[in-house]
């Protein structure tokens, strides 16, 4: 999740190569965000193999009047008759201020700032913010921030990353927030099921950079980690989970850099109720960045930066069973890497991103028709 620029002077510079969040993407100067449909892009590519019936349509594309800070990362909630949005903000390039605005929104165009939550340690950023509708129909909001030392400060070199999450009835009051999974183990979003939540943690500090676990909380109170593995050569990188029925399937990309230069691989994980037994595969697919998305009824949606053939933001659907990857859509980059921001919502598909747009990061809203 990309944490950096401020968080590099430290040994968790690692975070960097193993989270994909955050730290933002190629930006140029900070401006307002102001509306109006993005031009000048090529239309977005379908596999030429798919019937023209069974190809996601693009519906609308525009950019969002946000703010006069930086969009760094977005994500996206459904929300009663709305919509809300967390954005991990910046202002100038100091990233240990970047903190994350929650919006709102009824019709996806004109949005009101309901709150905005800062680091509780002085000092760090907030980072890869993540939004969550639990089964109680609070929202739980996720990120990531460094703990202070024993002194109650960060020190010059080193300290903790640590996911935290805080919930809300309304996106407007938010409780003070606790920390989640384990130290240095930085979270990917985390998913709902009918076994509670799940999400994966990868390590990202010395000693632990090459650790992947698949976390689970199923009381509500005390996450657990039903798997663990420690790669080898490879350098994890960031992660996705979903579950489908009685599935679970997660992704976690790989780099190794050698005299040839980077290489990626990913990781496809997968289980079965009641979950003790977990199978991995290596799959050589360059991957970036995921997120996956459960659909009620319908098979999950992966979005991922794909960098083997054209580099691409991949729209795919993922067979929770085999947890085999098809590609419906492809979409350009548009200068950033994070991960996007993915909901659902009467049969259309919406994404909202940082983009860079004439030399200035914004923020792009796309809703897609989804067949089937």
């Amino acid at each position: 999740m990309s944490i950096a620029h401020g968080w590099s002077r430290r040994p968790v510079w690692l975070a960097v190569l193993l989270l994909g969040v955050a730290f933002g993407p190629n930006s140029g100067t900070p401006r307002g965000i102001i509306g109006g449909s993005a031009r000048g892009e090529s239309p977005p590519e379908s596999p030429k193999n798919s019937p023209q019936t069974e190809v996601p349509t693009l519906v609308e594309t525009r950019l969002l009047p946000v703010g006069e800070r930086t969009p760094v990362v977005a994500d996206l909630l459904r929300f009663e008759d709305g919509w809300l949005m967390a954005v991990q903000e910046r202002l100038g390039d100091d990233d240990r201020q970047d903190r994350i605005a929650v919006l709102r929104s009824t019709d996806g165009q004109q949005w009101n700032r309901l709150s905005e939550l800062r680091s509780p340690t002085e000092g760090s950023g907030m980072v890869g913010p993540s939004l969550l509708r639990l089964a109680d129909g609070r929202v739980q909001l996720q990120a990531h921030i460094l703990l202070p030392g024993i002194d109650g400060k960060l020190p010059r070199f080193g300290g903790t990353v640590q996911t935290w999450a805080w919930l809300s009835t309304d996106g407007r009051q938010w409780d003070a927030g606790t920390a989640i999974g384990r130290g240095d183990h930085p979270m990917a979003a985390s998913t709902r099921g009918d076994a509670g939540l799940w999400s994966v943690g990868i390590g990202c500090s010395c000693g632990n950079a090459q650790t992947m676990q698949v976390m689970h909380l199923a009381d509500g109170k005390r996450w657990q980690m039903p798997e663990k593995r420690v790669d080898s050569g490879w350098m994890p990188g960031t992660g996705a989970i979903v579950q489908s029925g009685d599935r679970v399937l997660a992704f976690v990309t790989r780099t190794l850099t050698s005299v040839d230069g980077q290489q990626r691989s990913l990781w496809r994980i997968r289980s079965q109720a009641p979950f003790r037994e977990w199978e991995w595969d290596e799959l050589p697919m360059a991957l970036q960045s995921p997120r996956l998305l459960a659909i009620p009824g319908r098979n999950p949606i992966l979005a991922a930066n794909r960098f083997d053939g054209k580099a691409r933001l991949q729209l795919a659907e993922v067979d929770p069973k085999t947890g085999e990857i098809s590609e419906r859509l492809s979409l350009p980059l548009r200068g950033s890497r994070q991960p996007v921001g993915l909901a659902w919502h009467a049969g259309m598909l919406v994404i909202v991103r940082p983009v860079i747009h004439e030399g200035t990061t914004r923020l792009e809203w796309r809703q897609i028709r989804w067949p089937g």
